[in-house]
Formats: C-alpha cells, structure tokens, sequence
C-alpha cells in the first residue's frame, strides 16, 4: 500500500515499516534516478525483511536496528557496503522523524562504519589525452570529454546541464547532480572553446536555440543524453585509444587526484568536487604514495 504523506501522518502508530517504505518512495525519492531509488529500496527492504514488514513504525527502537546491523557485519559484505547500508536508513529514518511518522529517531545511535582510507587516482595522462584526441573531429563528443576534464563533474552532472546554466563569459557551469543538489563548476580555456564549436554546430530544437535547452543532446536536439548513452560515448573513444580506468567517473578521480597533487586545499577541492565532506575528499585525494609525498616536500624547502 502506497500512502500519501497526510495519510501516513493520519495513520500514526498503526503505519507499518513497509507502508512507511513505499511513502518515503513516493515522496523522498521522486525524480530521483531510476538506479538511486533502486539503491535506497534495496537496503531498506533488507531492514524490512530483518524486522518483519508488518511492524508498526513507531515501535522500531535503536537495539533493533544495531542488532541489524550486527547481523550484516557477519555477512560477506565490504566495509563500503555496510556503510551504504547505514546511510539509507539513517536518511530513511530522519525523514520518517521530519514528517511525524515517528516520533523518535531509533537511528540517531546507528554510527556508520569507518573506511580504510584509499586513494582514486583515476584514468591516466596519456589516456585520457589519446580520447580527447580521438574525439577531435566529433564536436560534440569532443566537448562532454573537455567538460569532464576541466569540472571533474558526475556524469548525472554533465546529462542534466542546459543552456541558461552555461556562462561562457565568466568560465563556469551550474550543475544538477547527487540527490538533486546544484553546484558551481568551473571551465578552462579549452573546454571553453570546445563547448563554443559545439553550440554552434548543436541541432537546434523545433523552437529554436532555447536557453532552457540542455546542452549535451542526441542527434534531434530535442531530448538530452541519457546516463547511458554519454557513458557509451567514452566507450568508444576508450576502445578506440585501448585505455584503462576510462569512465567518466575515472575522469572525476583523476581530477580530484591532479588537483590535490597540484597543491590545492582539501578544503577547496572538497567544496569544487560537491563532497558532502572534507573527510571523503580526504580518503580519496588525501593519500599519497612516498615518492609523492618527497616530491611535495621537496616543493616547499628552501634551495
């Protein structure tokens, strides 16, 4: 049974974690994409199936969801995946508190396990340098693999940018990605360029030009690329050029790792790369093999 959330409210202490579930579903998760609502229905459903669908939500107490948890520690599932599995319910059950279907958060006491640190170095040089060159004489392709390089965006990112959220004038992008959060990237010089051959080249819509259009379109102009077709974009220019580590989210790896090389501040890079934390830019970009590490030290001693 899918409740609305003013039904779900009405019901009290007789809605059940199931009914709860599909409600969150409903309303938490609209217009979300089709892969992260499968990820939070998914972990939510174990929880579920552990402590009995028909239990009333309300009655759910911290010792039940640490007992849960307790039962998934002993499974075979990575430290990464626990920790997915703690930050759906912890969402879960703070919006189930916000809109009174609970009156009491039994997650606040849910901690979410500590990751061993480790560190994303992302596509290579050389590589990606070979597909930006393969992808030269196609305008279009040749300007998402240049907006990849220069922001180190998601590829929801990069699906979801329009026209009136481009300013070339000013070299920066605002941005639609994770959990529907906006957020400013910024362009150099050759992205800028490469994004201006390609909008003079893109198919214009039955409208014309519009600035509400997205930028990164298919062959009508009309409708946006999806998820999917962008990432089978870099697949061909990786086949192409034989490299590794190629996918977009490499291409975001690689440059956090460049940057925090190149002696930006966690803390900006952090705040660059949308990160929820300086703590996970930190773990990924903050770790450093010892021949980097004397280098950087090298950097910063007197001659």
């Amino acid at each position: 049974m899918t409740l609305s959330l003013r039904q779900a409210v009405n019901l009290g202490i007789d809605i059940s974690i199931h009914d709860a579930i599909q409600t969150f579903q409903k309303i938490a998760l609209t217009g979300k994409e089709k892969t992260t609502i499968r990820w939070y229905i998914t972990r939510l459903e174990n929880l579920a199936a552990y402590l009995g669908s028909t239990l009333p939500l309300v009655s759910i107490q911290s010792i039940d969801l640490l007992d849960w948890y307790a039962t998934l520690e002993e499974s075979d599932r990575s430290t990464f995946t626990l920790h997915g599995y703690v930050r759906a319910i912890r969402r879960y059950f703070r919006w189930c508190t916000k809109w009174g279907l609970t009156s009491a958060n039994p997650a606040s006491d849910l901690d979410l396990p500590s990751l061993p640190q480790t560190s994303k170095s992302g596509i290579s040089e050389s590589d990606l340098a070979a597909m930006l060159h393969a992808a030269q004489d196609h305008a279009r392709d040749h300007a998402i693999l240049s907006f990849f390089e220069a922001t180190g965006c998601r590829l929801e990112g990069a699906c979801n940018l329009r026209l009136q959220n481009l300013d070339i004038p000013l070299r920066r992008a605002l941005i639609c990605e994770k959990f529907s959060k906006d957020r400013t990237v910024f362009l150099n010089p050759p992205a800028v360029t490469s994004l201006i051959h390609w909008i003079k080249q893109r198919p214009p819509t039955g409208d014309g030009n519009r600035v509400d259009d997205y930028v990164f379109t298919g062959k009508s102009g009309s409708n946006p690329l999806t998820p999917r077709s962008m990432y089978e974009r870099f697949a061909i220019y990786a086949n192409l050029t034989h490299a590794v580590n190629w996918s977009p989210h490499q291409w975001r790896h690689r440059f956090g790792r460049k940057m925090s090389m190149d002696g930006m501040s966690l803390g900006v890079l952090s705040q660059i790369m949308g990160h929820t934390s300086v703590d996970v830019t930190v773990r990924f970009y903050g770790q450093f093999g010892v021949s980097q590490l004397q280098d950087a030290y090298n950097k910063f001693q007197q001659p």
